[in-house]
This record gives structure tokens, C-alpha cells and sequence, in this order.
């Protein structure tokens, strides 16, 4: 009643105000965006050849600020506002002279043209810019180009150009981004078009029901043949009975998620307690292949095979910085919508939920089938819908009690698991070489799969407060990548 009575008032009273933001995505805006960020992201792309500031602005203002809808409306409109407070709720308003030169700029310490940016230096940038305030009255978004860039696989006369790509969670979260990037940097998209989901970003258990046409990336459903009449009738029943029971699910999902007890573990640490300064490390690239064989070899989700291998590196670096050991530990885990078929900044285009990693088993195979379990019953159960629910209501308070409900976060960290399209992008005819995504949050830490070409990249994001040493970080990476190479060997795939 009272949001509502103040979203009136603001319609009379401040005329420059575009509208309130919506709940879910309100949650999200109430972070401190001029003091030190919770919820910024840093999108790097690796481009073949050089590609100039001129024509960057170019491609980014007619593929995505200056598309339209049907109404005439732009269609990305909240890249050109910010969120602002009015009588403890958040607003949206127009930036009064919106530039694209203010987004879409040179990295400041890459105008000089004969400096050479080596990988080191990138994640350095990274580092700085995962927690930048943003400048006010500004929406808080940009895309720094950085020229001149060499990575270990590049040769003396190879030049290479960097796309860093920063943004605030309030004008979409990393899934949401990533399609929207996919979108406005393919050179085979026209604006125009309404593009459908990429196949690649279908989950890996929808993957065998969907088809690929031709270069783009749109996707066609295929049905599987039903073998008899018995089967078709056991499907029909088995979709009526879900739709029944899922209601019922709901309340009693609702009051396990309120009642979720805090991880128990030496990194469930509050936010006030954080240092604000993150480790960035990023892992060399991993064969996507490698995973999907061991996925089909031993009869499991893609997803499972992550979250082992991440349980076995968490439950190493416990023991290497003489941690207690937890029997779990809780992360939560962003899932794109199922109903979302475009690419939108208009809305968090995700729902949230938490899975447990069995960091106490000391079996490979037995943690791996601890996470497929796991991810079973999440599939089953209606927390995704409950969790969007909660987070809207969250959201409908004034701002100030946000803090408050957030800061009881039964997670310790967050698992992105973003996934890019198999086949190799291009922009303005400069192929996209690599892609790393590196995030903050108000948890402890942040750990990123991407899967781009066939590969996968491994980011972590993490606070000094729960590694003090950057080759500690470095090292849980690397026993990921111990890990996925074992359970490879374990269900007889090829290293």
C-alpha cells in the first residue's frame, strides 16, 4: 500500500522521475553504487587484430542503444538511466545529456598507443575495476577498450585488442549480459531481429532436445518420438500431476527457504566483516569435451561435474590453509529463467537459488554423485519459483530494510556457470578469441565458469579477508582443474 502511495506521489511531485524500479531488480540498486560496489561484473573479451574506439561506439550505438521496439520506444532503455532514492524506495531517471563517449570510452591508462597489456596487466584491470564506484547521475554500465594487448599464445607481430565490459547487477545480471553481448558483438545479428535463446545457453540436460539451424544461433525444438501409446499417456499424466502438486510445493518450499539455516564454515563471513579488496585469477582455458565426456561416461549433469570438481577444490584449500573442514557448504547458484527466449537489460533476468557441496566427502565419485543428487531435487522442486517470489517481496520494502534481509544469506559464496556459444563470434570481422567473466558479491567469494569455442574459462573472485595470499587463490584453481582431470580418468575419458 505505502509503495504504492509513493509511487503516486512521485508521478505528481517529481515530474523527472521515469518510474520505480521493480522489486526484484530494486534489491539489487539499493547497493552502494558511489562507495564500494557489491554487485559489479567485468566481461573481457579478447579480439583478434585491431578494432578502434571510433568504430566500437559505432557498433554498440546502432545495435544496442539505438534499437527500438514497435512502439518506437528504445528497446535497452535503462542503459540510459540510473537508479535513484525517493521516500525509501528506488526510482529510475533519464541521464540529462546521455553521450555514448561517457560509456564507451578508452581505458585511461591505454591512450598511450605504445604501451604493450599483457595478461598480468588484464587481471589487474580487472581487479581495480570489480569494485569502482560509478560516477553519479550516470547509468552505471561502460565498455573500456583496451588496444595493444599480448597474451602468452601470441606472437611478436600479433595484435590483439581487449574489450572490457563492466555493469552494474541493476541493469541485468552475468546471464542476462551474456546474451545481450552474444547479440550486439555477432556480426551475423542484425538489431532488428528478434533472436532467439542461443543453443548454448541451454542447459546441458535441455541439450539433447534442441537442434542447431544453420550458422545463427536460433533453436528448434525437437520432439522425441514417443515408442508407444503407453509411454504418451505416462507423459500426459506425469506433466498433470506436476502442475498439481507444484502449488502445494510452493508454501512449503517458501518456509524451508526463510527458515535455511547459515552455512557453518570458517568463509561464512558477514559482509561488514569482508575487506572490499578481491583476488582476480582466472585459469587456463579447460576443453569443454573433457567435461561432456565425463558427464555421458559416468551419467551426469554438466552442472554436477562443475560442483564436484569445485567441492574437492574447496575441501583441498581448507586443509591447505589449516581450516576447519565443514560437512557442507552452501552457494548459491543464479539459473536464467526458463520462459526468457531474448536477450533483455529490463529486468534481473534470473532466479536464485542455493546448492549444498559436499566439502566432508572425501570420495570422488561419492561427491559427485552427492551434487547430481543434489541438482535432481533442485530440478524437482519449486525453489526457483519460491525464490523470485521472496526476492519480489524483499524487494516491495523501502530500501533501507533490504540490507537487512540480504545480510542473512544462508550462502557462502556464488557459482556462475555461463554459457557461451560453441561457435566463434566476431566483431566488426575481429573474431572474439577468448571471453572471462569475473564478479563481485556481498558473500565471500565469486567463482565463474564460461564456456565459449568449446573451451571453458575458470574465474574466482575472492576477498583477502578469506584468502590473504593471491597464490592461495591461484592454487584452488588449479585443484579444479586437478579435480575435472581425475574424475576424467576415473570414468575413462580422454585427457
Amino acid at each position: 500500500m505505502y509503495r504504492g502511495v509513493v509511487a503516486i506521489s512521485a508521478k505528481v511531485s517529481r515530474k523527472d522521475l521515469v518510474g520505480m524500479i521493480s522489486p526484484s531488480t530494486s534489491v539489487y540498486a539499493s547497493d552502494e553504487l558511489y562507495g564500494i560496489p557489491n554487485r559489479n561484473t567485468v566481461c573481457s573479451l579478447v579480439l583478434k587484430g585491431k578494432l578502434s574506439i571510433e568504430s566500437l561506439q559505432n557498433i554498440i550505438n546502432k545495435k544496442l542503444l539505438s534499437v527500438k521496439n514497435a512502439k518506437g520506444h528504445y528497446k535497452y532503455h535503462q542503459l540510459r538511466m540510473y537508479p535513484t532514492k525517493f521516500q525509501k524506495f528506488m526510482f529510475w531517471k533519464l541521464e540529462e545529456e546521455f553521450k555514448i563517449e561517457n560509456h564507451v570510452v578508452m581505458y585511461d591508462k591505454a591512450r598511450d598507443n605504445n604501451r604493450v597489456w599483457t595478461e598480468q596487466d588484464l587481471q589487474e584491470i580487472q581487479k581495480n575495476l570489480i569494485r569502482k564506484q560509478w560516477t553519479r547521475f550516470a547509468s552505471p554500465w561502460e565498455i573500456l577498450l583496451i588496444p595493444n594487448y599480448r597474451n602468452q599464445n601470441c606472437g611478436t607481430r600479433d595484435v590483439k585488442t581487449v574489450l572490457c565490459v563492466r555493469f552494474h547487477m541493476c541493469v541485468g545480471n552475468e546471464i542476462s549480459w551474456m546474451k545481450l553481448l552474444v547479440q550486439i558483438l555477432c556480426d551475423s545479428c542484425e538489431p532488428d531481429v528478434a533472436v532467439s535463446t542461443p543453443a548454448a545457453f541451454i542447459t546441458s540436460e535441455q541439450s539433447e532436445n534442441v537442434e542447431v539451424s544453420g550458422n545463427n544461433s536460433t533453436t528448434i525444438p525437437v520432439e522425441a518420438p514417443f515408442q508407444d501409446t503407453r509411454r504418451e499417456f505416462g507423459l500426459i499424466c506425469g506433466w498433470i500431476v506436476q502442475k498439481l502438486v507444484i502449488p502445494f510445493r510452493i508454501p512449503f518450499d517458501f518456509v524451508v527457504q526463510i527458515m535455511e539455516p547459515l552455512s557453518p564454515n570458517e568463509w561464512q563471513v558477514d559482509e561488514t566483516n569482508l575487506l572490499k579488496r578481491d583476488h582476480v585469477v582466472v585459469l587456463d582455458r579447460f576443453s569443454v569435451q573433457h567435461v561432456k565426456e565425463i558427464k555421458n561416461l559416468l551419467g551426469v549433469r554438466f552442472s554436477s561435474v562443475l560442483t564436484a570438481a569445485l567441492s574437492s577444490a574447496l575441501r583441498v584449500t581448507f586443509m591447505e590453509v589449516g581450516c576447519k573442514l565443514p560437512n557442507c557448504m552452501k552457494l548459491m547458484l543464479p539459473l536464467p529463467r526458463s520462459e526468457s527466449t531474448e536477450p533483455t537489460c529490463t529486468d534481473v533476468d534470473g532466479s536464485l537459488c542455493w546448492i549444498n557441496l559436499p566439502t566432508g566427502v572425501s570420495s570422488s565419485r561419492e561427491r559427485l554423485r552427492c551434487c547430481e543428487s543434489a541438482h535432481e531435487k533442485l530440478h524437482q522442486s519449486s525453489i526457483l519459483t519460491t525464490n523470485r517470489f521472496i526476492l519480489s517481496l524483499i524487494g516491495l520494502l523501502p530500501f533501507k530494510y533490504h540490507w537487512y534481509f540480504i545480510r542473512r544469506r544462508p550462502w557462502t559464496g556464488v557459482l556462475l556457470n555461463l554459457k557461451g556459444p560453441s561457435e566463434v563470434l566476431s566483431v566488426h570481422e575481429h573474431q572474439i578469441e577468448d571471453i572471462v567473466v569475473s564478479s563481485a558479491s556481498d558473500s565471500g567469494f565469486v567463482l565463474s565458469f564460461v564456456s565459449y569455442a568449446d573451451y571453458l574459462r575458470i574465474s574466482l573472485v575472492i576477498d583477502y579477508r578469506l584468502l590473504p595470499k593471491e597464490v592461495m587463490a591461484k592454487n584452488l584453481l588449479k585443484n579444479i582443474y586437478a579435480e575435472l582431470v581425475l574424475l576424467g580418468l576415473d570414468g575413462g575419458a580422454t585427457v
